[in-house]
């Protein structure tokens, strides 16, 4: 279902939500082929894949099973262990995590929310903050690589939530919104200047990015 890769480039993780097991690749940094095919279990129908920064965490939000998973990584060899999970509101579908590995945000696409919590940088274990209203059936979510806004894409009401991000806590607020018609995944630049989100009517919205607010402008 979803899929990503360590920022070292030497791992990718693909989320297998018939089999509810993670696939865990290696990866030629010089040529980009992947071998091997180990996987490991996750919780009930993951969907969302997300990697910590620091290459020593997985996390997967499972859809059936209303929770995160959450894997110790071994930066040497790529392989996962431990299969501890967190509880999430109802059906997450994505999860994310901020560059400075302090929080995790799942979006919950059964209770129209957003799930946060605070990360052990240590441990990689998670700590519930509880949760914040988006729009209806919220699927992907983001981060901005500076850490100051969390973005969802809200399948059920045709909107982007945009939410401002406490940077020391964690803790997210605002509700502010722009239309999109059934975006479904969402991505933001690494520069911080633009949002994209994929629409169920085979397009992208394309959104600049206010680098200051956080605020959203553009179809």
């Amino acid at each position: 279902w979803d899929i990503c890769i360590s920022a070292d480039g030497t791992s990718v993780y693909a989320a297998n939500s018939n089999s509810n097991t993670i696939s865990i690749f290696s990866r030629n940094v010089s040529t980009g082929a992947l071998s091997g095919t180990s996987t490991i279990a996750t919780g009930n129908r993951p969907y969302g894949i997300c990697i910590s920064a620091d290459g020593t965490s997985v996390y997967t939000a499972n859809y059936n099973g209303s929770t995160v998973s959450i894997f110790s990584r071994n930066v040497s060899t790529g392989a996962l262990s431990g299969t501890s999970t967190i509880a999430t509101a109802s059906y997450p579908y994505n999860v994310c995590i901020s560059a400075d590995g302090t929080s995790v945000y799942a979006s919950n696409f059964g209770n129209a929310t957003v799930q946060i919590y605070s990360r052990n940088t240590s441990t990689g274990a998670l700590t519930s903050g509880g949760t914040i209203a988006a729009g209806t059936n919220p699927w992907g979510i983001c981060i901005s690589a500076d850490g100051k806004n969390v973005y969802t894409a809200n399948y059920g009401s045709n909107t982007v939530s945009i939410f401002t991000r406490n940077t020391s806590t964690g803790a997210l607020s605002g509700t502010s919104t722009i239309a999109s018609s059934y975006p479904s995944l969402i991505c933001v630049s690494s520069d911080g200047v633009s949002v994209y989100c994929t629409n169920q009517g085979s397009t992208v919205s394309i959104f600049s990015r206010n680098v200051s607010t956080g605020a959203l402008s553009g179809t």
